[in-house]
């Protein structure tokens, strides 16, 4: 058998196998898992904060921020937006719309945060916001 023939013997089935979109699909499958839930949240609103999403407020006001998700085995995606400030974890379970924020870090407030801080601190950002916005519309008058 020739050299050439050896070859194209053992790539074809090789290629044949990469191709078959039973191979591909789960990682495609997870990694369209982690793009929609980060679309999710940050196309999303907190609590009353509901018209103004979630990403205009982080990307305004800690505008050296990222975005970055991982799905996790429970079937959770973790979305994070991490700046040189602050790292928010929000989580999202797949096939959801809905999330909440699930971790802050920032310098002043610890990993260990409590619901309160976390609260405290969001709030913070909108107010930020606000006051920074050129529209100010991000209230509701009650």
């Amino acid at each position: 058998m020739k050299k050439n023939e050896r070859i194209r013997q053992f790539l074809v089935p090789f290629a044949v196998m990469m191709l078959v979109p039973g191979n591909v699909l789960p990682v495609q499958a997870d990694y369209a898992d982690v793009i929609d839930a980060v679309n999710d949240v940050q196309s999303g609103y907190l609590g009353n904060y509901d018209t103004v999403t979630i990403a205009e407020v982080l990307e305004y006001v800690l505008p050296d921020g990222t975005w970055d998700g991982e799905e996790e085995d429970s079937g959770v995606v973790v979305v994070e937006y991490e700046s040189s400030d602050a790292e928010i974890n929000f989580s999202v379970t797949v096939g959801e719309t809905s999330f909440s924020v699930s971790g802050l870090e920032t310098a002043d407030v610890g990993e260990d945060a409590g619901i309160y801080e976390v609260k405290n601190y969001i709030d913070g950002l909108y107010a930020q916001y606000c006051c920074r916005s050129p529209s100010m519309t991000c209230f509701k008058s009650v």
